[in-house]
């Protein structure tokens, strides 16, 4: 309603007054409680220019004369051809109601559609020019992550030398029974061959099978190798992003001609129902470009998903 000034407004209000059927009881008192009704479902639509304004008086209108009609109906129930007549009138005037709220809300997704285009336009060269020092630093934290990987690998050769500590301990045992040898010189012979040292050499003979556990490692990364091998073909099937020339080309066009480029996103192209639909505009035929329009994933470009579109299928 901003669109609209003080006097295009009391124009459409006076001819909603002029216009409306006069009630059953024709008094001031029921005239004007009937156009404040009928001034409040104006509103109601909230048209933003005067086009707009004109469709909303037109909906009033119809619905008002149809529940006219329903009215005489019912009062000449008695006179069959006049009831018919009074119910026919009425789903006209019902039918005419619901063409002109479609129109009312074509009208204002365009306009709402067209705004918004204007004000993304602005923003766009700054949110552009912000994006690209993002990516570069992104980049950098899988670089530190694979740095990260040795010092595990560092970790896991540390375990080994946990084994000696034992060797040493049986040792510990061997110099406290070399103490009771003094005490009886000849029950001291047959200890000194029995002390237990051999069993260390075998420990440590035992030592060398924990690398074999560092085979297993060594195995591991091949999986991951052949995991990567295998989703490089579906890569190479993906479709390149489209050019920085067509994206600039595709917004040029939207700015241009925003209704027909939202058609053409939702069609996914340039098709023969676009075309009859669209006939005073000049449609791109540069397979670049519209493929930018269909893929573009700019704040301009995927604004034209909000904007939408309509099934065009009797267009032809």
């Amino acid at each position: 309603m901003s669109a609209l000034s003080a006097t295009a407004k009391h124009e459409y209000y006076v001819a909603l007054g002029n216009s409306l059927p006069p009630p059953v009881l024709d008094q001031p008192e029921y005239r004007q409680r009937r156009l404040t009704t009928a001034v409040e479902t104006f509103e109601a639509l909230r048209p933003g220019d005067a086009y707009e304004a004109q469709l909303a008086v037109r909906i009033v209108l119809c619905g008002a004369r149809a529940i006219e009609g329903l009215r005489l109906a019912g009062v000449h129930r008695e006179d069959f051809a006049k009831m018919t007549r009074c119910c026919a009138q009425a789903a006209s005037m019902m039918r005419e109601e619901r063409a002109a709220k479609r129109a009312l809300e074509r009208e204002q997704k365009v306009r709402l559609a067209t705004e918004a285009v204007a004000s993304t336009a602005k923003t766009q060269p700054a949110t552009a020019s912000a994006q690209p020092p993002q990516a570069e630093p992104q980049a950098a934290p899988p670089v530190q992550a694979a740095a990260a990987a040795p010092p595990p690998a560092a970790a896991a050769a540390a375990p080994p030398p946990a084994p000696v500590p034992p060797a040493v301990a049986p040792q510990r045992p061997a110099a406290t029974p070399a103490a009771p040898p003094p005490v009886q010189a000849a029950a001291t012979a047959p200890p000194v061959p029995a002390p237990a040292v051999v069993p260390p050499p075998v420990q440590a003979a035992a030592a060398p099978p924990p690398p074999a556990p560092a085979l297993a490692p060594a195995v591991a990364p091949r999986r991951p190798a052949a995991s990567l091998a295998a989703p490089q073909p579906a890569a190479a099937e993906t479709a390149p992003p489209p050019s920085p020339e067509a994206i600039a080309k595709a917004e040029a066009f939207v700015l241009e001609e925003g209704v027909a480029a939202a058609q053409i996103r939702h069609d996914r192209g340039v098709t023969p129902q676009n075309k009859a639909y669209f006939r005073h505009v000049t449609l791109p035929t540069d397979p670049a470009l519209i493929d930018a329009l269909v893929r573009g994933t700019t704040d301009l470009l995927t604004l034209l998903d909000e904007v939408g579109g309509e099934d065009l299928e009797a267009a032809a």
